[in-house]
């Protein structure tokens, strides 16, 4: 008889000074997943919105130049309103690093409670010290062990040489046994 050994049926994370555990259930790695695809993406939105607000300060930026030639602006005169476009800019840049970086810590917690169970998003955040890098840094580690421990492909492998190296000993012990 063939005995068949169960493989993990979750993963056990040890953040800060509690465990927690992570199902491998089909339902939780497709909310883990899809959450993962949210994370992902509001970064890349995060960037993208940055470069448009660089482009288009850039744009203004030439547009009041231009302006300021057609117009016979001095040089104070153009740099005063140089500098209110800065200003606006800064703030507006600011506004929007808020507005994502408020969007990212969200798509994270959820990330975390879809892992973990409701509740343990906010609680490991807070143990980040509120801080979106760790957070992003927990999440990379987390993301990376799931990958690992769901590749199906490692695991028959493994499983594979197990077998192999079974073989090898029975061959190596009845080769061995007196004739």
């Amino acid at each position: 008889m063939t005995v068949i050994q169960m493989p993990k049926t979750s993963i056990k994370f040890e953040i800060g000074d509690k465990t927690y555990t992570l199902s491998l259930a089909d339902k939780t790695l497709g909310q883990i997943r899809k959450q993962n695809r949210t994370v992902f993406m509001n970064e890349v939105k995060a960037v993208q919105e940055q470069k448009v607000k660089d482009a288009n300060y850039d744009q203004r930026l030439d547009n009041l130049q231009a302006e300021a030639v057609a117009k016979g602006w001095t040089d104070a005169e153009y740099k005063h309103e140089a500098f209110k476009l800065s200003n606006k800019y800064e703030h507006e840049a600011n506004v929007a690093s808020e507005k994502s970086e408020s969007n990212i810590t969200r798509s994270y917690i959820q990330y975390l409670n879809n892992a973990f169970g409701k509740g343990c998003g906010q609680e490991i955040y807070e143990t980040c010290n509120k801080s979106n890098v760790v957070l992003g840094k927990v999440i990379s580690q987390i993301s990376i062990n799931l990958a690992h421990e769901t590749n199906l492909e490692d695991y028959r492998d493994k499983y594979v040489s197990k077998i192999e190296a079974l073989k090898d000993d029975n061959k190596q012990s009845k080769s061995s046994e007196p004739k």
